[in-house]
């Protein structure tokens, strides 16, 4: 997927987390669509462990949060 594609993807996660802030699933696509930039890692960071916090049973966050 080009960057532009993830850029987008990452706008509207950026929507979803805003529109429903409880749902783990939305911080954690978002946090994905950002790591793939270098520059929106830190951003990327603080959605991983916003779905942590809101899901921390699931270790998916987690894994990601090891990844960036």
């Amino acid at each position: 997927m080009e960057a532009h594609a993830y850029e987008e993807a990452a706008a509207l996660f950026r929507i979803a987390a805003h529109d429903q802030p409880e749902e783990a699933r939305y911080h954690l696509a978002l946090g994905r669509a950002l790591a793939r930039n270098p520059r929106t890692t830190r951003e990327a960071v603080e959605a991983f462990e916003k779905a942590a916090r809101l899901a921390p049973s699931d270790a998916t966050a987690h894994i990601e949060l090891a990844r960036v």
